[in-house]
């Protein structure tokens, strides 16, 4: 597939004889016989395995007249029809609770169905279904101003990156390629731009069905992912996105964090409630597991528990977080979500109940997010917004603050109940890219009580003079 894209450069160069050609075929083979022997299967599979399969697939696909070409073709396809169902949920979301991830394991799955089907090899039903999902999923998960959330690890990964000038947070290349390939109109309302990485999988026919799509005007609704438990909510120009679900990888954390209940909130252009990023993995370890950790997430901890022990760089000793969904309930009005976890039923030994609710207002641009915390003893619970870099937090009156977006007029008001409670801005790092840190502010709400408390926040969008 892509070795026939590069003979076709480099087919007429005098400086590549039949020695080089020799050597090439000979490397490429023998990469193919080390990605057979070196399968990365585990108890819990993820994205390194799926990556050994399509790079085995290609190399069969490009082989496919000799014997080992056609062995590698049918045990690649073997692993990816499993994993694809093994490592999503029904809904499409990739098992590992990482956005940046299920691009790229997205990215993976399509462009090797893609290739299939140009060679006319044919994958299930079952696959193309749950791969359409993963597409949605992406589809939903864009904000009005084509950035994905930071949820969960990224460590800049893709297939292929054909453009280096691409803003990596921007995933509406996966949109545009599915939406020329399986010519699905919805999936160009958010990318209507025909990506560079469409164009070297599809090529010119694949424009060409491209520009002939008409982009749906209706705009996106919201949706509750019910098997992987994230909650979408959005208008034209708001969007919020809460994770509900587990840790990730089954209890296993993988490439998730303790995020649960976590949110990021996006109004006019700003996205002004954040997760907080990756920055890194093995290179400082410290700092790995500090923008993993509960407080780096828009949620509330405990005591200064964690919801999870980490294990190491890439697992948590166990996930009792157990997440449900209680109510949600989505009108032309306002979207409402009430979800809880139980991680600190198991985690403190007087146990509590973190319930969470969320009013989504569409007509005001209004946020209200409700924290109960409910059980024995006595505890002080600490509840962390994380606000985009650069922002400027000024403190209105006794319970309001206003937040104002950098290089815009654009400004989110934070209102909040005074009673007992303290009420600090902490300086913060958010992570837009791996390796990347930028200086932020966390608003943090420090409160004591016993056993059980209620703390309402109104994050509400005012319209610009």
């Amino acid at each position: 597939f892509f070795c026939d894209e590069e003979e076709h450069f480099i087919a007429d160069s005098k400086d590549h004889n039949a020695a080089f050609w020799v050597d090439l075929l000979k490397s490429l083979y023998e990469h193919g016989l080390y990605l057979e022997s070196n399968l990365e299967f585990t108890r819990r599979s993820g994205n390194h395995l799926i990556s050994d399969a399509v790079g085995l697939f290609m190399l069969g696909v490009f082989f496919r007249q000799t014997e080992k070409g056609s062995e590698w073709v049918a045990t690649a396809k073997e692993i990816l029809e499993h994993e694809i169902i093994r490592q999503t949920y029904p809904d499409g979301v990739d098992y590992e609770m990482s956005i940046a991830y299920h691009r790229m394991v997205t990215e993976m799955f399509l462009t090797t169905y893609i290739l299939a089907e140009i060679n006319r090899i044919g994958f299930s039903l079952r696959f193309r279904d749950r791969l359409l999902r993963m597409v949605e999923f992406i589809l939903y998960y864009m904000r009005p101003n084509n950035q994905a959330p930071l949820i969960g690890d990224s460590d800049d990964g893709r297939l292929f990156w054909f453009n280096p000038d691409e803003d990596f947070n921007d995933h509406t290349s996966v949109l545009s390629l599915a939406a020329a390939f399986f010519e699905r109109r919805d999936f160009k309302r958010e990318g209507d731009r025909f990506s560079e990485q469409a164009l070297w999988l599809v090529g010119t026919n694949g424009w060409e069905v491209f520009q002939r799509l008409r982009a749906k005007d209706e705009a996106i609704p919201s949706r509750l992912f019910r098997d992987s438990q994230f909650v979408i909510m959005r208008t034209p120009t708001m969007h919020c996105i809460v994770d509900c679900g587990e840790l990730g990888k089954e209890g296993w954390g993988g490439h998730g964090h303790n995020d649960t209940l976590g949110f990021e909130f996006y109004a006019n252009g700003v996205t002004f409630i954040s997760d907080s990023g990756t920055i890194c993995y093995t290179a400082n370890p410290s700092l790995r597991n500090e923008m993993r950790s509960t407080k780096a997430h828009n949620t509330v901890m405990v005591d200064g528990v964690e919801l999870a022990d980490f294990a190491g760089v890439f697992k948590v000793e166990a996930d009792h977080t157990h997440p449900k969904i209680l109510q949600w309930d989505s009108s032309n009005v306002e979207d409402i979500l009430v979800a809880e976890h139980y991680a600190y039923k198991t985690r403190l030994q007087q146990p509590l109940t973190h319930n969470r609710m969320f009013v989504f207002e569409k007509k005001y641009q209004r946020l209200t997010v409700i924290d109960k915390l409910s059980g024995t003893g006595t505890h002080t619970a600490e509840i962390y917004f994380h606000l985009c870099p650069n922002a400027e937090v000024v403190k209105s009156s006794y319970n309001r603050i206003h937040v104002l977006a950098p290089q815009s007029s654009q400004r989110m008001d934070v209102d909040y109940e005074r009673t007992d409670e303290e009420m600090f801005i902490s300086p913060g790092i958010l992570a837009p890219r791996y390796g990347v840190g930028e200086q932020n502010k966390v608003l943090i709400f420090r409160k004591k009580f016993t056993d059980k408390m209620t703390f309402k926040t109104i994050f509400s969008i005012p319209p610009v003079a």
